[in-house]
């Protein structure tokens, strides 16, 4: 049996062709273009520029997430490079080398913003940590006041060094913070084990 292929489909299967060639004969020489990345160089450098004068964490995330999305575009041009018909080996290597550059310079941003992000975790850990430490310390004041019998001063210590332990467990990745908590800790049982003889007498003399 004779299988015969339609000619429409060949020619039509050509044509495909021929146009996915001329498609990929134009992105090539867009591509060759020094104004072709621009776009790309553009965005990069002004997230770069932001950096120094970024003054929160949050917004150190906002550029993050602005390189992350434009590294994942370049993923992506970098995939359709390699798809492209190419015969010169020469101007795969233009356009390749053009795309490194870009994430040399992205990488080089991230760096940069890694160390200032760092840097303004330990300013706003710093802060937050001293509030929440005043707290805590007003919060002592409070339940040693209210703690006028034995179980009270359990119940009140107990709460304490919850408080404690949450702070702990937020602050985990500063050591500084870790010792004081200690500390802290520390000071905070005393103070409760010296109000038990006092709870003790109140709960006789009732």
């Amino acid at each position: 049996m004779i299988v015969t292929v339609p000619v429409t489909n060949v020619a039509e299967d050509k044509a495909v062709t021929e146009a996915a060639d001329k498609l990929s004969a134009k992105c090539v020489a867009f591509l060759l273009k020094p104004e072709a990345l621009d776009p790309y160089r553009k965005q990069i450098t002004e997230q770069q520029a932001r950096v120094p004068a970024l003054t929160k964490v949050k917004e150190a995330q906002e550029v993050e997430e602005a390189l992350a999305k434009w590294s994942s575009e370049l993923e992506m041009l970098t995939a359709i490079v390699s798809g492209l018909k190419i015969q010169d080996a020469t101007e795969t290597t233009r356009i390749i080398e053009g795309i490194s550059t870009l994430f040399a310079q992205l990488n080089q941003v991230r760096s940069v913003l890694r160390n200032r992000r760092n840097d303004l975790a330990k300013t706003e850990g710093a802060a937050q940590f001293q509030a929440q430490l005043s707290l805590l310390s007003q919060s002592v004041l409070n339940y040693l006041e209210v703690a006028t019998t034995p179980e009270k001063c359990d119940e009140s210590l107990t709460r304490v060094l919850v408080q404690i332990e949450e702070m702990e467990t937020k602050f985990s990745d500063f050591d500084d913070y870790a010792a004081e908590l200690v500390k802290k800790r520390e000071e905070v049982q005393t103070a409760f084990e010296s109000r038990l003889p006092s709870a003790f007498e109140s709960r006789q003399r009732a």
